[in-house]
């Protein structure tokens, strides 16, 4: 597999599995994967086990190079006997993401600023959330295990840059952003 690009878009899904069905949906999380790269353009795959007390859901990521790769996909017939597999193994219904880029923190690669930009932006959004959240984090959780630690606090990074921080300080940002 290759690196995403700017151009790439990734496919979160988020589902709760039954108890003991974990190996049967990797197994199918992979068969969906082989047959991804098979129809073209998947650049990663990841699927991220549930974890009991922090994490309920299992999560998948498929990244695709282009929007016609990722549009290939959900509409191919693979993907839906995949999934309509997958349904007996799962206790709720499935919740689908699809981002592009900085999970569209900024506006498509025709009109997006210099990515020296972009990344002064975001880690000038980072550093003070990242730090915030982790003395929350071991406030109130000071003994978790290190990748436990890890991906909460990386979760929690992204949810608050994606949706509190980032569209007001792109806003405000927009005049220097677009010189």
């Amino acid at each position: 597999m290759t690196s995403p690009t700017a151009d790439s878009l990734t496919l979160i899904s988020a589902v709760r599995l039954r108890p003991g069905t974990e190996y049967q949906h990797r197994t199918l999380h992979e068969l969906g994967v082989d047959q991804a790269r098979a129809l073209g353009g998947l650049v990663r795959a990841e699927l991220v086990p549930a974890r009991a007390g922090s994490q309920p859901e299992t999560v998948a990521m498929l990244t695709f190079a282009t929007r016609a790769d990722l549009d290939r996909w959900l509409s191919s017939s693979a993907r839906r006997e995949v999934l309509e597999q997958m349904n007996a193994l799962v206790e709720n219904a499935r919740t689908t993401t699809v981002v592009g880029g900085f999970a569209g923190w900024f506006a498509d690669e025709s009109s997006a600023p210099r990515k020296w930009k972009q990344a002064v932006t975001v880690i000038a959004a980072l550093i003070p959330i990242s730090t915030g959240v982790t003395l929350v984090r071991e406030a109130l959780a000071p003994g978790l295990p290190f990748m436990l630690a890890i991906a909460i606090t990386a979760a929690l990074n992204v949810s608050t840059l994606t949706w509190v921080v980032m569209p007001p300080l792109t806003r405000a940002l927009k005049p220097w952003l677009e010189r």
